[in-house]
């Protein structure tokens, strides 16, 4: 029988991976049906309802950990108060932030610099994303719920679901002639009908949870004094990628915004396959902290560390070796020969990213919210820093390199951990790496 964690890390690995390859096919045809400025433009809504995953406040992350550790319990009557609290808490969030974006939209084109033909387009568009940040938030909540009770299947398979639906109905939609609006109006739908599966998805899958619309502030704040420390993770995590987007309009134009998308989107989603099988860990970390099982944790976590280096090292350097064959076999010559030094700088900020995922979500678990968000602060601080002089000097490459110079704290943050948790110096991490066995989870 294929133990558990084994089928968990394939579920999240096997859903992000189909929509790796759905992205692959179709981010080339918006290119085409879209155009450079207006997939740039699209990009940008499609970004502002990435903002939800910021406006959570790191909350979802606290929810896997207070759900971990109260299902392995058996304390439903706890675990329903973190559920509800979380809801009602999520949704006066998302109603906040719609509300502000909503009344903003319609100076989003001047601030972005988009072309006055599609400026009245891109306000309802925008205007439209704004209506669906809450339901982005809720369902969000809802995949941290899963995540929490181990059910990843669910969460994976609706994280992928949602992503490849979106993509697909956007090529679509766009290769019938119609505009951004429709598109903003697809993403709503969707995020409404999967806020309602998953919750006939939980109250069926696991009869003891009630979700009630009641808010109980002492569960609240237990959550809220954790995950406050996740909020700097959050805003770094902004910062890295929806920022920029803004950023590259605002100081450059929409179609520039093209060049930085397509290449960060085949890397962050190789990237957030790894972060995929690393979310395992966070459940399983927090449960062996709550229960004193480092030992054993420790064997499945060197076993695994080991054989995600040997895998993410290598594909990651051949990425950016690779780069421009890369991209022009997948959109094309014209666009590779701007795009692929992009391509390149940052194949080694994703590498570094794709080294420490399963590393924070050990953290998580065993509590070090606030290491992370002094991690995090650093992000903060090296991209403010370097963003503007290096785009002033050399353009989106430049841009490309702050991401980069910004990454490299994950570095630190990997041998921190690992003293810190498991007591092991980076000498002897190497030793223990070595002689680890591969793929070894059973606990």
């Amino acid at each position: 029988m294929i133990n558990k964690h084994i089928k968990n890390a394939s579920y999240n690995s096997g859903f992000q991976l189909l929509g790796m390859i759905v992205s692959f096919i179709t981010i080339p045809m918006l290119i085409h049906n879209l155009g450079l400025e207006k997939f740039g433009i699209y990009s940008l809504i499609i970004t502002t309802i990435g903002f939800s995953g910021f406006l959570e406040l790191g909350f979802s992350s606290g929810v896997v950990k207070f759900v971990a550790e109260e299902n392995s319990r058996k304390n439903f009557d706890e675990l329903n108060k973190v559920i509800s609290s979380s809801l009602i808490f999520q949704t006066l969030v998302g109603i906040i932030a719609f509300l502000i974006i909503f009344f903003i939209s319609g100076l989003l084109p001047s601030i972005l610099n988009i072309n006055v033909v599609y400026s009245a387009e891109s306000s309802w568009a925008f205007r439209l994303t704004a209506l669906t940040i809450p339901f982005a938030l809720i369902f969000s909540l809802f995949i941290g719920v899963f995540n929490g009770l181990e059910l990843f299947f669910y969460s994976s398979s609706m994280i992928a679901s949602q992503s490849i639906l979106s993509s697909v109905l956007a090529v679509i939609a766009s290769s019938l002639g119609y505009n951004l609006v429709v598109i903003a109006a697809i993403n709503l739908i969707l995020n409404i009908v999967f806020v309602i599966v998953s919750i006939i998805v939980i109250t069926q899958r696991v009869p003891q949870l009630k979700i009630k619309v009641y808010f109980y502030y002492k569960t609240w704040s237990r959550i809220f004094h954790f995950s406050i420390y996740l909020l700097i993770s959050k805003i770094s995590s902004f910062a890295l990628d929806p920022f920029i987007r803004f950023f590259i309009s605002v100081y450059f134009n929409p179609a520039a915004v093209s060049y930085f998308v397509a290449p960060t989107k085949l890397l962050s989603s190789i990237t957030i396959l790894f972060n995929k099988i690393g979310e395992i860990f966070y459940p399983i970390s927090a449960n062996a902290n709550a229960n004193g099982e480092k030992v054993k944790f420790k064997r499945i976590f060197l076993s695994s560390y080991k054989t995600s280096v040997l895998v993410i090292v290598p594909l990651f350097l051949l990425i950016a070796f690779f780069s421009r064959a890369i991209l022009s076999f997948w959109i094309g010559n014209e666009f590779a020969d701007k795009a692929w030094l992009i391509m390149t700088i940052l194949s080694f900020s994703y590498m570094i990213a794709a080294l420490t995922t399963m590393i924070w979500n050990i953290a998580l678990g065993y509590g070090l919210s606030k290491f992370a968000a002094l991690c995090s602060f650093f992000v903060l601080f090296a991209i403010t820093l370097f963003i503007i002089p290096l785009s002033i000097l050399f353009g989106i490459k430049g841009t490309s390199g702050a991401i980069l110079l910004s990454s490299l704290n994950g570095i630190f943050a990997i041998f921190y951990v690992i003293k810190k948790i498991f007591g092991l110096s980076p000498k002897q991490l190497f030793k223990e790496l070595v002689d680890a066995p591969y793929v070894d989870i059973k606990m």
